[in-house]
């Protein structure tokens, strides 16, 4: 049963919808960092470890399509 202490309001819903995406976000990042870890302690490619970190970075939205790969055309 919601009570008005632990209930979410709409004009606050946004805010708690943006910070519960941020939180998810950055325990995905962790997972991934972990991976890329694991990679480079059993000697994985060096292609396959960027790809890992293309991957994080593009999670914690901090690539720019256009700047990721600038001197590659786009596929489609």
């Amino acid at each position: 049963m919601m009570t008005e202490a632990n209930s979410i309001t709409w004009s606050s819903y946004e805010t708690h919808k943006i910070q519960i995406e941020s939180e998810l976000r950055w325990k995905i990042a962790e997972v991934i960092e972990q991976k890329i870890n694991r990679a480079r302690t059993v000697g994985m490619s060096n292609h396959f470890i960027s790809g890992l970190e293309v991957c994080k970075s593009a999670v914690l939205g901090l690539d720019d399509e256009n700047e990721v790969f600038p001197e590659h055309p786009a596929l489609f």
